[in-house]
């Protein structure tokens, strides 16, 4: 299992911290070998939160995937620990995913009563604000976030299973990234 740990600086008043209760929030993103959870597997995942002034990111990536109940239960931990979820497209594929994991696995993970889906929360206003495409990427482009990574989900898919293969390095850091990028935008 590799596991990766990132912080980086916030640049958001604390009183919106507190008004919104940011730091309660669990922001999460997990890469699968299919979308059909009873078929796939989950192979990486990137949590972030808010701690003080930092947005901290824990990320777990599979070296193996025998390795994905490990990835589970370390994964529990994080996400019981907030009282609400945040994802892109959550509602339809991380959170089923994971719980159903967590079943499978015998690991106690709390589905949240309060759930931000930013896909399902934003798509209403994709056409309004002029975007052609309503994913990730074009809500990031419009609010002027420029990702370092260009690999879509699908590419990663592909390049995990070159790098299970081939064991490189810079494959690995390029699926480390999107993963990372995903959450923190």
């Amino acid at each position: 299992m590799i596991y990766r740990k990132y912080a980086k600086k916030l640049d958001i008043e604390n009183r919106i911290i507190k008004v919104y209760a940011l730091n309660k929030i669990i922001y999460f993103d997990i890469e699968v070998t299919s979308l059909n959870s009873k078929l796939g597997s989950i192979w990486s995942i990137a949590l972030g939160y808010i701690e003080g002034k930092r947005f901290m990111i824990e990320q777990f990536l599979c070296e193996d995937l025998n390795e994905e109940r490990e990835l589970i239960e370390k994964s529990a931990e994080l996400l019981n620990r907030y009282d609400s979820w945040a994802t892109f497209n959550g509602k339809s594929l991380d959170e089923p995913y994971i719980l159903e994991k967590s079943i499978k696995y015998g690991v106690k993970i709390e589905a949240k009563k309060n759930t931000y889906d930013l896909y399902r929360m934003l798509t209403p206003y994709a056409k309004s604000i002029g975007l052609d495409e309503c994913n990730l990427r074009a809500f990031e482009k419009y609010i002027g976030i420029d990702r370092i990574d260009s690999m879509n989900g699908e590419a990663t898919k592909e390049q995990y299973n070159i790098y299970l293969k081939s064991r490189n390095v810079n494959i690995l850091e390029n699926i480390l990234l999107h993963n990372c990028e995903d959450v923190f935008s």
